[in-house]
């Protein structure tokens, strides 16, 4: 099926987290393309692409639990003819947070395709990685903490940072954002 609107090719994936600078902010960084289309009125819902050249590209930050806005909506750059691009700084350490895009026109009307593509579930904070073979955490259960607090293993601290075998065999990550 082929898209419409904005498509987000890099930048972000869901779940994906950004590490923190060190005043606590990351730098998000998206690029894309567009395609202007409109629906066709008629039975069955058909769209079309028409070449037309949209107003902007939107993209904005918001919470993804309320909604609330981190960076409100932006114009991104258009380096060519369907293609874009955006960079959001300062993005402050927290999550979880939803990426958002769309089309705008001049003159739209209700059969102009404004539909973007959407990132869920990202969060920016500290990113470690914990290598090595450790036989005493073998089964613990890990919980995150996502605001303050340090993360914990069968009840003890264990920083903000931690690893452990999960019982799958793969690892359960412990961070704080």
């Amino acid at each position: 099926m082929k898209k419409y609107g904005v498509i987000l090719e890099k930048g972000a994936t869901d779940w994906q987290i950004f590490q923190q600078d060190e005043k606590g902010m990351a730098r998000i960084e998206l690029e894309g393309y567009y395609i202007s289309a409109h629906v066709l009125p008629r039975f069955p819902m058909t769209v079309e692409e028409d070449g037309e050249e949209p107003e902007s590209v939107r993209v904005r930050i918001v919470r993804e639990y309320d909604g609330s806005v981190v960076k409100d909506w932006t114009n991104a750059g258009r380096p060519e003819k369907g293609r874009w691009r955006i960079a959001f700084s300062d993005v402050p350490a927290g999550g979880l947070y939803r990426i958002e895009s769309c089309l705008k026109y001049d003159q739209w009307d209700c059969r102009k395709c404004t539909r973007g593509d959407m990132v869920h579930h990202i969060g920016v904070g500290d990113i470690f990685l914990i290598a090595g073979q450790s036989g005493k955490v073998k089964g613990t259960r890990v919980r995150r903490t996502l605001r303050g607090g340090a993360c914990t293993a069968a009840g003890r601290r264990v920083g903000h940072g931690h690893a452990s075998p999960g019982r799958d065999h793969g690892y359960a990550l412990c961070g704080q954002f």
